[in-house]
């Protein structure tokens, strides 16, 4: 046991360092032995608690100084020579949020108002600042980010994402993207921003669960994150993340979990103008209320439908926007603020020349035959009648037809062979009655699900046509007579 600490001398009890106010020697009734009663006062800065009372004899590893030196120099505690020192104060220049030039022989601070852009490894276009500084005059960055195809969306985010990080506001992140650019996402990240993600999918996560065990929540253990949209939506994947935010901090606890979340292609989570969302759009409504901070990304924010758009924002700002059907003028001037929108068209006359070649549409004229023509005719009245009937029954089986046409128009577009095909499988499933509209519309959902593999798609869009012929065999009555015109066009084509 350490000697005996006198009042004003320096301690450690319970691994807390600590001053010695007063002393009190006392006998311990069953064996006479001299104890110590100690008031101490901890010196750590910390409040639970500032202060105790101790019987010196009966702390473990209590350990008293006598003299409060600075540590012998030896060998392994010798100062730095001066060449590696310089290396210790250029890199503290180099990493540190402020710049700095010495100037005759003076240290001058350089105020600058962004960070990012001498922390990136881009070169950076002035219009592209413009998104940075509004999102920096934001106490919670809510920005809709809806600039021109080709103006550099991406590269905006980063510098938005690298500023809060430069100035310590965020640590976690989130992008949720469609699955074919979560690569590209994860490159442009890393190489031009020096911010390292993980892309988090089936494969990511039993590698995860076979390092750290099958209970680790990957949510909780990236701090950094890209997932496609379509992986998230699964029911059990949104909640195992819903689960480990909800973990990730005490109950009582003022904070997010989560500090940033992008949305590339934010249009695709879109609100429906009828009635029911769909999953992609309930899975975002479910986890934004979890970020801090969000950043939506889309080149057509708006899709023609006001309430759809309307939506969208409220996904955004829920604070400043609800969905609707008409804004108003309360609304546009909380657009203003929000979202940032350049074409560039308006680029190049602002600036006086041209920085982006214009786009001109131009028109070629394709000759059809007679016979084509009647393919074309008779697949129009298909069609038209087709969603005017489903009208009649509901919004749902509405929407469900439009998809299953505008897959038969795109075929039909591509050749009247590829057409055919597509065709005579679509026509089988009137055939059988055993899918309905429920099964019709997971195949849609199914389809609809972006996958690397061309032959993969194209066979997942055939089986939702059949699916679909299948469950439009209900209306084979009113149907039968376009049905037919179209089969015999392509008999006469010569396409049986």
């Amino acid at each position: 046991m350490a000697a005996v600490p006198e009042i004003g001398q320096f301690t450690l009890i319970r691994k807390r360092p600590a001053i010695v106010r007063n002393l009190i020697p006392f006998q311990e009734p069953r064996s006479a032995k001299e104890l110590h009663m100690l008031d101490i006062e901890y010196i750590d800065g910390l409040d639970n608690p500032s202060e105790d009372k101790v019987i010196w004899e009966r702390e473990v590893g209590a350990k008293s100084y006598s003299i409060l030196d600075l540590p012998d120099i030896v060998s392994h505690q010798r100062p730095d020579p001066p060449r590696r020192y310089d290396a210790f104060i250029d890199a503290m220049r180099w990493t540190s949020n402020t710049n700095y030039r010495y100037e005759n022989g003076n240290v001058k601070t350089i105020d600058s108002p962004l960070l990012s852009p001498w922390y990136s490894a881009v070169q950076v276009e002035d219009y592209q600042l413009y998104p940075v500084l509004q999102s920096m005059s934001m106490p919670r960055v809510n920005l809709l980010l809806a600039d021109d195809v080709g103006l550099g969306k991406t590269i905006e985010a980063g510098l938005i994402a690298q500023e809060l990080i430069r100035q310590r506001r965020i640590r976690r992140i989130l992008v949720v993207c469609p699955s074919a650019l979560q690569i590209q996402w994860k490159d442009e990240m890393e190489e031009k921003f020096n911010i390292d993600f993980v892309v988090l999918d089936s494969e990511q996560v039993l590698e995860t669960q076979r390092e750290l065990g099958m209970d680790a929540n990957p949510w909780t253990v990236y701090p950094k994150i890209i997932t496609s949209m379509d992986y998230m939506k699964q029911p059990d994947i949104l909640d195992k993340f819903i689960t480990g935010s909800e973990h990730m901090l005490p109950e009582d606890s003022a904070m997010l979990p989560w500090d940033l979340l992008i949305v590339d292609e934010a249009h695709n989570f879109a609100p429906s103008r009828l009635s029911d969302d769909s999953r992609r759009c309930s899975m975002l409504r479910s986890i934004t209320k979890y970020f801090e901070h969000r950043l939506f990304l889309t080149a057509t924010p708006h899709n023609g439908y006001t309430q759809s758009f309307s939506g969208l924002l409220e996904l955004l700002d829920p604070v400043r926007f609800q969905q609707k059907m008409v804004l108003d003028e309360e609304d546009f001037k909380h657009l203003d603020l929000v979202m940032v929108r350049r074409m560039k068209k308006e680029l190049n006359d602002e600036l006086g020349k041209s920085r982006f070649p214009e786009r001109k549409v131009k028109g070629i004229p394709i000759e059809l035959t007679d016979k084509e023509k009647a393919l074309y005719d008779a697949m129009r009245s298909y069609r038209e009648n087709a969603i005017k009937e489903l009208a009649k029954v509901g919004k749902k089986q509405k929407a469900l037809g439009g998809f299953l046409f505008a897959l038969l128009t795109k075929r039909l577009l591509s050749s009247s062979f590829s057409f055919a095909r597509t065709w005579w499988n679509h026509v089988a499933g009137f055939e059988g009655h055993e899918f309905g509209f429920d099964q019709a519309e997971e195949s849609k959902e199914r389809a609809e699900t972006p996958v690397d593999d061309d032959q993969e798609k194209v066979m997942r869009e055939t089986d939702a046509l059949r699916h679909g012929g299948s469950w439009l065999s209900e209306y084979k009555d009113v149907l039968q007579p376009y049905i037919e015109e179209v089969s015999k066009c392509l008999k006469l084509l010569g396409w049986t």
